[in-house]
């Protein structure tokens, strides 16, 4: 039987079904779940979580530190070369695998948390800082999700970016991707590539192509639902480069020492189920994933991300 949502008898219909098979209780809407949260308001849901944002400030004693408005310094890089003292790597591990948890819901700390999660076998004060400032970050923002709203557009949406070089270790770059629906963000990725690149541009072509891998399942998962045809799902990249990379194969010379798997939206485009589009650099909301950024640039794409905070 397939419940589609739309029909409400259909849906009690379900229900008493199940519960003559199994034993169950109808608990009503979801409000809670793994430390998740969800309230239903007026526009949606919005799914946060805020108690157990708490609960870590409170088990690493940082309920009355100074909150700060960003969680990365863009002064900072990061690196294994480092002539300050080791910490207590039980501490360490511990504050960033509860960050690891919060990154559910809150794909504003995706890359921070990324990042310092790079250092999990040698860290040192430099990387305790680190994780100690998103921390402060969460505290100014505990109570902050992602609000889904019921009467938003149902168009898919990707969006893909990279940072050239900028692991300081090993020259590795950044990928990240997002997907939205509507206007609400609902995907992520942030992770460093697994080769060197030699350019921006090749860069951005494999973090395209991580994505391109993303937006072929997810669309095979909803075409599985029963929820979107076989249709092409659109594209965002700002690198003009890239785009005529993946679309003029034969006249870059330069991409022949890519490895094959990286081609694989070459493939998805020519089949029609990938649009690749260009975007202007300050609309480009995966941003946000794969470098620190100012404060007005960063609330700004954080806003576009669809969050918003819960109310008391």
């Amino acid at each position: 039987m397939i419940v589609t949502g739309n029909n409400e008898e259909e849906m009690k219909a379900f229900k008493k079904n199940m519960m003559k098979k199994f034993e169950m209780s109808n608990l009503d809407n979801l409000t809670y779940f793994l430390g998740i949260e969800f309230d239903m308001n007026s526009q949606g849901v919005l799914i946060h979580q805020r108690k157990y944002a708490q609960d870590v400030l409170k088990r690493f004693n940082m309920l009355n530190c100074k909150p700060i408005s960003t969680p990365v310094d863009t002064g900072v890089k990061l690196s294994l070369v480092n002539d300050v003292k080791e910490v207590n790597p039980t501490l360490f591990k511990q504050i960033v695998g509860s960050l690891r948890y919060l990154c559910h819901t809150r794909p504003d700390i995706a890359y921070g948390v990324g990042l310092v999660s790079r250092y999990m076998v040698k860290h040192t004060t430099s990387h305790l800082v680190a994780a100690k400032r998103i921390l402060r970050y969460v505290k100014d923002t505990r109570s902050y999700g992602i609000q889904y709203s019921k009467n938003q557009s149902d168009e898919l949406v990707g969006y893909s970016d990279s940072d050239w070089s900028g692991d300081k270790h090993d020259r590795k770059s950044t990928a990240a991707y997002l997907f939205m629906i509507g206007n609400a963000a609902f995907s992520w990725s942030s992770k460093k590539e697994l080769v060197v690149a030699l350019s921006s541009c090749e860069a951005s072509y494999i973090a395209t192509s991580m994505t391109a891998c993303q937006a072929q399942w997810i669309n095979m998962l909803l075409m599985e639902l029963q929820l979107v045809k076989d249709e092409k799902m659109e594209l965002r990249i700002d690198s003009k480069s890239a785009i005529d990379l993946e679309k003029h194969p034969v006249a870059h010379g330069r991409s022949k020492h890519i490895e094959t798997k990286f081609h694989f939206q070459r493939d998805q485009m020519n089949n029609g189920k990938l649009e690749v589009k260009h975007c202007k650099t300050d609309e480009q909301i995966v941003d946000l994933l794969t470098k620190p950024l100012k404060q007005s640039s960063f609330d700004y794409l954080k806003k576009k991300l669809g969050m918003a905070e819960a109310s008391n």
